[in-house]
């Protein structure tokens, strides 16, 4: 599965240029502690793996450790 948020990833931060180049801006919050990257690609992978909350992913992942 980290393999799958990887590559996911990357697509995601990638797709963030426009971003960069000043087309649009995305809100920039003071102690943010993700990456909007990161939030979109934990969405992603959720939506990829027919998550059907985040409290189902959470069960999912620790029972894989």
């Amino acid at each position: 599965m980290t393999d799958l948020f990887t590559i996911i990833y990357v697509h995601v931060d990638d797709l963030k240029a426009p971003t960069r180049s000043g087309l649009f801006t995305l809100p920039d919050e003071p102690n943010q502690k993700a990456s909007d990257a990161g939030l979109m690609t934990t969405a992603l992978v959720g939506e990829l793996l027919h998550q059907s909350s985040a409290q189902q992913w959470f069960i999912d992942r620790h029972s894989a450790l």
